[in-house]
């Protein structure tokens, strides 16, 4: 699932980008809208988050072996330091990131 830039592809606006690196305190390395349905022009989004440590821990830890959960597609990007999120949702990226997220680093 993983695309570079294909043609289909839309940016993220910058805003969201802006909203999800604030909240969170993450560098997003990458993000775009990947087209997943030309018949229905159906489009999933991408993020690729380096995220801190404790985070990326947290999620390996609370999901183990498992690289979906919550409508969500993960992978780690070992030469990046990062994971790249896939989901037709994005909201349910953020639930995700929530959901192992210390409580001390939460959403304001």
């Amino acid at each position: 699932m993983t695309t570079q830039n294909q043609e289909n592809d839309y940016k993220v606006p910058q805003g969201l980008l802006d909203l999800v690196s604030r909240r969170y305190n993450v560098e997003i390395i990458d993000s775009h809208y990947i087209l997943v349905d030309d018949k229905f022009n159906r489009y999933n989004i991408m993020y690729d988050i380096r995220l801190p440590q404790t985070v990326q821990t947290a999620l390996r830890s609370k999901y183990g072996p498992n690289d979906t959960g919550m409508h969500v597609k993960w992978e780690f990007i070992e030469s990046t330091n990062s994971v790249r999120f896939y989901s037709e949702i994005g909201n349910n990226i953020l639930l995700l990131l929530d959901s192992v997220m210390p409580e001390n680093d939460s959403a304001v």
